[in-house]
C-alpha cells in the first residue's frame, strides 16, 4: 500500500510568507516616492518648476478674487470660483511635494512686477471693461502654464508631478478655449476659430 506523502506544518506558513512578500513588492510605493529625483539636474528642475508654478497659481487666485467682485457674467463668475478652488488645492499639493521630496517650505510669492502692473490695471476697471481685460490677461496667464506644464510632462521624474502637469495642461487649455469664446462673443475681440461665431 503506497504511503501518503507527509506534509510539513511549516509549509503553509512558508507559502503564505512568500505570497505576502510578493504582494508587498507589487503594492508598495517605490522607494523614491518621498525622495528627490535621482538625477540632480531633474531634481533642480522639479524644485524650480514647483516653486514657479506655486507662485503662478497664486497670481491666478489673486486675479480671480478680483473677478468675483467686478465681473458681470455669471458664467465668468463661476469660472473664477473654479480657478480659485482648483489652483488653491494644487498649490497645497505642490507645497507638500516640495516639503516631502526636497525639504523646502515655500509660501506663494507675487513679487513679479508684471503681475503688479496687471493688477493695478484691473483694479481701475469694473463691469464689462474689467471682464474684457481680465479675459485677455487670464488667457495669456493660462497659456504660460500650458507651456510650462507640457515641459514638466516631458522632464519631471516623479509620476505624481507628471500627472498633475497633464491635468494642468488639459484643464487650462479647455479654459483658454472657453475664455476666447466669451471674449469674442461678448466683446467682439475674436481670433482664429472664434471669429466666425462672434
Amino acid at each position: 500500500m503506497p504511503m501518503r506523502p507527509t506534509r510539513s506544518r511549516s509549509a503553509p506558513r512558508a507559502l503564505l510568507a512568500a505570497a505576502m512578500a510578493v504582494t508587498a513588492l507589487v503594492v508598495a510605493p517605490p522607494a523614491s516616492a518621498d525622495a528627490p529625483a535621482g538625477d540632480p539636474e531633474v531634481a533642480a528642475y522639479e524644485v524650480e518648476f514647483l516653486t514657479m508654478m506655486i507662485d503662478h497659481h497664486q497670481m491666478a487666485v489673486h486675479m480671480s478674487e478680483l473677478c468675483l467682485e467686478r465681473a458681470v457674467h455669471d458664467k465668468l463668475l463661476r469660472l473664477c470660483e473654479r480657478i480659485m478652488e482648483t489652483q488653491a488645492e494644487e498649490i497645497a499639493l505642490m507645497q507638500g511635494w516640495l516639503r516631502d521630496w526636497y525639504g523646502i517650505e515655500h509660501e506663494p510669492s507675487m513679487d513679479d512686477p508684471a503681475h503688479h502692473e496687471q493688477m493695478m490695471m484691473l483694479e481701475e476697471l469694473w463691469g464689462e471693461a474689467f471682464e474684457a481685460a481680465f479675459l485677455a490677461m487670464m488667457i495669456s496667464h493660462h497659456a504660460m502654464a500650458v507651456e510650462d506644464g507640457s515641459e514638466c510632462v516631458a522632464t519631471a521624474e516623479h509620476r505624481e508631478l507628471r500627472t498633475l502637469c497633464r491635468r494642468i495642461v488639459a484643464s487650462q487649455q479647455r479654459e483658454i478655449m472657453q475664455m476666447r469664446m466669451w471674449l469674442c462673443r461678448w466683446y467682439g475681440e475674436c481670433d482664429g476659430a472664434y471669429r466666425r461665431s462672434a
